[in-house]
């Protein structure tokens, strides 16, 4: 496995175990998720074997064909685990990543329950109410079982451990991705409460997209672990400071030879998180700086902030060859990126700029560079130059 991805996992603050996504093989742990499961796996143990209760396969399929989120798997009492399929380094790895789900005390007394999705289902757990919010939200499921539009609907052993734990409690809470009358998946918080009416038992469910009940009550899943992943895995891309201080060293260094900017941004960024979810926006970001920094191997390397990337390249590279690497890092961005910017024709674009014509210090450099990217997106290419210059 990977040095960068084992950090993360060391390192985060949930409680992740990594399994190789096309054999299933176990890879590495953190040890609190180790414990929270009770397993002890050894290398060459497979998510079969740890889990023989989850259809990984059906998940792995429902995943490709729907949604990036793959599945959940609400087995313990107060921990919510979700499956992420994660692209790294040119390898597939598949994410279990748990957290605990704590409500505030003051949770139920301070939620308006008008302003959600609320259903009511009989004693066989199939839905006899359905309010208007949740009509809206979900579609008319009188009738239908109440995991009808959960992302694993299809896995009836875990059906039957959320039926179990309200026979036996009366109450149920757990965060679980649903199918929406737009027939994407989104997140939400549900809570189940038994309730008497008449002598019949009737369970009431409420339901909270993922953010609202992150804004009300304790949790420790999607959005902050979308920032512990924002922490850079490849050592070699640097800070924008420190790409500074090194890019002005080297200008000086070369003195009158000419050096290269190039900055780049990634087409229509916003439709990836609006589509796919910030979470999978930021695992992109991280994938383009990596094959940025496979194809730009040697030299110099930032992560400009966002989505934008600037690279410094010194005297000793032909022209042709700064061209023929951008046009590979888009071959290959296109061929091994899953979530992709939707409506764009590249998705790259990029600004290059040269001392000294388009400047001798690095600031001036950017902004030419930046400049040109602009142009490069306005006339949909994949780049533009500051400067004259023949390819051979």
């Amino acid at each position: 496995m990977e040095k960068g991805l084992k950090k993360i996992v060391e390192n985060s603050l949930f409680n992740i175990i990594v399994f190789d996504y096309d054999t299933l093989k176990y890879l590495h742990a953190s040890e609190t998720s180790l414990n929270i499961f009770g397993i002890k796996p050894e290398i060459n143990t497979t998510f079969y074997e740890l889990f023989p209760c989850v259809d990984i396969n059906q998940i792995k399929k429902k995943h490709d064909n729907q949604a990036p989120l793959m599945g959940h798997l609400n087995l313990i009492e107060d921990y919510s685990t979700s499956f992420y399929k994660v692209e790294l380094f040119n390898n597939v790895y598949l994410l279990l990543v748990t957290a605990v789900i704590v409500l505030e005390d003051e949770f139920s007394k301070a939620t308006d329950y008008t302003k959600y999705a609320v259903a009511a289902m009989n004693k066989n757990f199939k839905f006899i109410e359905n309010d208007e919010l949740f009509i809206k939200r979900f579609g008319n499921s009188i009738g239908r079982c109440f995991n009808h539009n959960f992302i694993n609907s299809f896995d009836l052993i875990f059906k039957r451990s959320i039926e179990d734990h309200l026979l036996k409690t009366g109450h149920y809470q757990g965060v679980v991705p649903l199918e929406c009358v737009n027939g994407k998946y989104y997140e939400h918080f549900i809570i189940v409460e038994e309730r008497i009416e008449s002598s019949n038992k009737v369970y009431e469910i409420a339901y909270f997209p993922y953010e609202e009940f992150a804004r009300k009550g304790k949790t420790y899943l999607t959005s902050d672990l979308q920032q512990d992943f924002i922490v850079s895995v490849n050592p070699n891309i640097y800070s924008k400071d420190k790409f500074f201080q090194i890019a002005t060293k080297r200008l000086i260094k070369n003195g009158e030879n000419p050096c290269y900017l190039i900055f780049i941004d990634i087409n229509n960024f916003k439709s990836i998180n609006d589509y796919y979810g910030h979470l999978h926006g930021d695992f992109v970001i991280k994938e383009i700086g990596n094959i940025l920094a496979y194809v730009f191997k040697g030299h110099l390397i930032c992560s400009y902030g966002g989505d934008e990337y600037a690279i410094f390249i010194e005297t000793n590279v032909k022209f042709k060859k700064i061209i023929d690497k951008i046009n590979r890092a888009e071959k290959m961005i296109q061929e091994s990126i899953r979530f992709k910017p939707r409506n764009v024709e590249t998705v790259l674009c990029a600004g290059v700029s040269r001392t000294p014509i388009n400047g001798t210090n690095i600031y001036d450099l950017i902004k030419e560079a930046d400049i040109k990217m602009y142009q490069a997106k306005e006339e949909e290419k994949l780049y533009c130059l500051g400067f004259q210059e023949e390819i051979e």
